[in-house]
């Protein structure tokens, strides 16, 4: 792994442009805000506790790499392979990261809110403890995931398909539900049912 953490940012972007489909790079506690890495390829990289927010990753490889404890906050990750990375406990609140794969990743503890996850790939992946309060989950695969503990209020799970995912202990207030939105086989308490169907259903009185 290749450490150039003592670079400036500028020289930083220009490395991982010119080297990143050869090397793996240590950029730990890096700052590279607002900065354009469209179609990088920073797989298996770590970039743990580092500072990307406002930075544009579209069409990149971040897969298999660290990013445990990072800023993405606002940045843009579209259509970008983020499968099986490290980002528990970062903060990506109002990021883009739709049409992304994401399976098998890890973004327990993270702060979600108002982040677009629409169309993405997040099978297997591990959202427990997240914040994910008004995130957009439309149209998501979510499939045997986990999302226990999660705080889910306000978000929009229009057509997602959530087969098999534990949602014990997921706050479900306010989430968008339609009859287009998989439930099959979930993991849920008792207490979170009501919730549930009182978003798929309009209940009239006998």
């Amino acid at each position: 792994m290749k450490d150039i953490r003592n670079l400036s940012k500028e020289e930083k972007i220009k490395i991982i442009r010119e080297e990143g489909k050869i090397e793996k790079f240590d950029l730990r506690r890096s700052d590279l805000s607002g900065s354009d890495l469209n179609w990088s390829n920073l797989s298996g990289s770590d970039l743990s506790g580092s500072d990307l927010s406002g930075s544009d990753l579209n069409w990149s490889n971040l897969s298999w790499s660290n990013l445990s404890g990072s800023n993405l906050s606002w940045s843009s990750l579209s259509w970008s392979n983020l499968s099986w990375i490290n980002l528990s406990g970062s903060n990506l609140s109002g990021s883009d990261l739709s049409e992304s794969n994401l399976n098998g990743s890890n973004l327990s503890g993270s702060d979600l809110s108002e982040i677009n996850l629409s169309w993405s790939d997040l099978n297997w992946s591990n959202l427990s403890g997240s914040n994910l309060s008004g995130s957009d989950l439309s149209w998501s695969y979510l499939n045997w995931s986990n999302l226990s503990g999660s705080d889910l209020s306000g978000s929009d799970l229009n057509g997602s398909d959530l087969s098999g995912s534990n949602l014990s202990g997921s706050d479900l207030s306010g989430v968008i539900i339609t009859e287009k939105t998989i439930f099959s086989k979930i993991k849920i308490k008792k207490s979170q049912i009501d919730i549930i169907l009182k978003q798929m259903f309009e209940v009239e009185d006998d």
